[in-house]
């Protein structure tokens, strides 16, 4: 291992540092710009004059509700005088009376209208300070996010000059003897993955096409287990299973042979190549199995055809 960084380590590390400072001067900008938007005064309010508005706004409600009392009970003392007669119109005491009352009676709208009024103009109020108090809130929110990018920002800045300074001075023993150990460490590691790896891959012994599969994905394998069987389809032999035992010794390996593939009605020549050691017993015969090597193999054969074979004999 070299004795201290290379060039490019160490003008990557101060590549580093120049992107953390311009990456914490931009989190101070973005700071002092949240701070002239949104700063606010310890315990201050961020629009003063609403709360003002507001009082007002329910002074001049309760004013025009007391003028509305006022007004309506002028009207009920008119309305519980005599009943104006309106066809005498000789009596001007009458007259007089129907005129105050009717004049009561458009103070009484005229008040009504004024408390709607206020009640709208306290209720606009209102809401302008609710909005207010939220962009109060959200302008203390941006000013927080700020200042946690700028102690982020501080904090890579450090890092990255403690990195250059440590390249640009070399390592030490002890840092050369802790990146060996980790070194050592991975390495071990990826063996164990690797080891890990192999156990768990079912590696083909030859080219071929799975023509069944015994597990599923996920299931647990036991030793000896068969997973899959596994065939070359381009190497198609034929196997006999009633050759008597008075025929055996007349075969041997190497004799020609002409395979008949009854589902294709075609005959294909090979040639013996084993002839099993031990017997087996059909239906009370004893029988001996041979294989035959096709020479060639037809186009549409498939695996586990019914064939006869026709073995010459010497």
């Amino acid at each position: 291992m070299a004795d201290g960084a290379t060039e490019p380590e160490i003008a990557a590390a101060r590549a580093a540092v120049a992107w953390a400072e311009l990456y914490w001067k931009q989190a101070l900008d973005a700071h002092d710009g949240a701070m002239r938007c949104f700063s606010i005064p310890q315990g201050a309010e961020i629009c003063p004059g609403l709360g003002t508005f507001e009082e007002q706004a329910r002074q001049a409600l309760a004013a025009s509700g007391l003028n509305l009392d006022a007004a309506r009970a002028k009207l009920d003392h008119l309305l519980a005088g005599p009943e104006p007669n309106l066809l005498d119109a000789a009596n001007a005491n009458v007259s007089t009376a129907a005129a105050q009352r009717d004049a009561a009676q458009a103070q009484v709208t005229i008040a009504e209208a004024a408390v709607d009024a206020a009640d709208a103009t306290l209720a606009q109020t209102q809401s302008l300070l609710g909005t207010a108090r939220r962009q109060e809130a959200l302008a203390q929110a941006a000013t927080s996010a700020a200042q946690a990018q700028v102690q982020m920002a501080e904090g890579q800045l450090s890092q990255a000059i403690a990195q250059r300074d440590r390249l640009e001075a070399g390592a030490t023993a002890h840092e050369i003897v802790q990146l060996e150990a980790q070194v050592a460490r991975a390495q071990a590691a990826r063996t164990r993955a690797e080891s890990a790896l192999a156990q768990a891959t079912v590696s083909a012994p030859f080219d071929g096409t799975v023509a069944s599969l015994e597990i599923n994905p996920g299931e647990a394998v036991m030793p000896g287990q068969v997973v899959l069987t596994l065939a070359d389809l381009d190497n198609l032999w034929a196997e006999t299973t009633d050759l008597s035992e008075r025929d055996v010794d007349q075969i041997s390996v190497g004799q020609q042979a002409v395979v008949y593939v009854e589902a294709l009605g075609e005959e294909v020549e090979g040639q013996v190549v084993n002839i099993k050691p031990q017997s087996s017993t059909i239906g009370g015969d004893v029988v001996y199995q041979v294989t035959v090597q096709l020479n060639e193999l037809p186009e549409g054969i498939r695996w586990g055809m019914s064939v006869e074979v026709e073995i010459s004999t010497r």
